[in-house]
């Protein structure tokens, strides 16, 4: 122990050991908190949109027909084909919508139609989900 006349050196052997600290516990919040975001991405979602009409459209028309295999990927194909054109258009949306706040325009007039969009389709899903029924 240092003598008590050194009360300085005493203060300065915490601050170090404190700034010694600071650095490790930083490190280690930030691996606890991208291991808890990782493990939370990493679990499967079913946040896919009219994956119920999907479902109901493979059941009822391929009821009844010997090529049941080939209607279900011709749906699903559809389906998977309306789910890019929705991404597509949203995230071309997006870019004219990063261009015009770069360029000081006016941003909100360009995203009022891709956000009209988006509302349309949730509602239409939440609409499909109530009329089809199920799970």
């Amino acid at each position: 122990m240092l003598p008590a006349k050194y009360p300085a050196l005493k203060k300065g052997k915490k601050q170090i050991f404190k700034k010694r600290l600071k650095l490790p516990g930083r490190l280690l919040m930030i691996s606890f908190g991208v291991g808890f975001w990782l493990n939370n991405l990493a679990s499967p979602a079913s946040a896919q949109f009219f994956r119920k009409a999907e479902d109901f459209f493979k059941t009822t028309l391929t009821q009844g027909s010997s090529a049941g295999e080939n209607s279900n990927l011709a749906i699903s194909l559809i389906f998977n084909g309306l789910r890019a054109v929705f991404l597509l258009y949203i995230a071309v949306s997006l870019i004219g919508i990063i261009n015009a706040v770069r360029k000081d325009e006016d941003w909100q007039s360009i995203a009022r139609i891709p956000l009209l969009v988006i509302v349309a389709v949730t509602i239409a899903d939440i609409l499909t989900g109530f009329i089809i029924g199920g799970n």
